[in-house]
């Protein structure tokens, strides 16, 4: 992806590439190098990253709603369920591994979702998240 055909291994005279260990040892021309430091930022940047977040004020039930649901099933988890249900509908929804993706994921456990997903899906994570917030925020204060 950079400088096709300068390489040595592919019929170039100047570039040479090599891991030892875990470093990469390039040589290149400066023009060169540079291209490779930032190709390889831009696959840093595109690897799938974990975070969690915390939805316990999201997935928490009031009394009323408490005393409306049979004691067979708990609300928090239809909650969570319906939570993971719209992140998984409104944000990087062709990367879903349960959807056929091949890079996020979701699990929730006592109160935090563990997302494995790539920078630009945890961007609309957190913007749906700030929205699902001031949407409750906003109903309550009514």
């Amino acid at each position: 992806m950079v400088a096709p055909g300068t390489w040595r291994d592919e019929g170039g005279n100047v570039g040479t590439a090599r891991v030892l260990g875990n470093a990469l040892y390039v040589r290149q021309t400066r023009e060169n190098l540079d291209k490779v430091r930032e190709l390889l930022a831009l696959c840093i940047a595109m690897r799938p990253a974990i975070h969690a977040y915390d939805v316990r004020d999201l997935v928490k039930q009031n009394e009323a709603e408490a005393a409306t649901q049979p004691a067979t099933t708990h609300p928090a988890d239809r909650k969570v369920e319906a939570l993971i249900n719209a992140i998984k509908t409104t944000t990087g929804r062709d990367t879903w591994r349960d959807r056929g993706g091949k890079s996020s994921s979701v699990a929730y456990f006592e109160g935090s979702l563990y997302v494995t997903a790539l920078p630009g899906v945890h961007d609309q994570i957190a913007e749906l998240l700030r929205v699902m917030r001031a949407e409750v925020k906003h109903s309550s204060s009514r």
